[in-house]
């Protein structure tokens, strides 16, 4: 039989692509919420002219008291909109 093991180095991409990043955290005083957005950053390019990256994933979850404890309120998923592509461009000297 023949087991390959894996790499530290792979399992350390794999841990780097499912990561979860906290992008906003508020809270509300008058409400008593807590307001976390969040996102898992996408590691696809779309096959396009030029190419293009996978919109990442986003989303707001929303906390708040209820019976003594914290609790999560509403979790909704958004859209994420990517910045667009710069065009090349091409200097030199005077």
């Amino acid at each position: 039989m023949n087991h390959k093991k894996k790499s530290k180095m792979s399992n350390m991409i794999h841990y780097a692509e499912s990561f979860e990043q906290i992008l906003r955290f508020d809270f509300c005083e008058t409400s008593q919420t807590i307001t976390v957005i969040k996102r898992l950053p996408s590691n696809r390019i779309f096959a396009c002219n030029p190419p293009k990256p996978e919109p990442d994933t986003i989303w707001r979850e929303v906390y708040g008291i209820r019976d003594g404890q914290l609790q999560l309120l509403k979790s909704e998923q958004g859209e994420h909109i990517p910045a667009h592509h710069v065009a090349e461009q091409f200097k030199f000297p005077d």
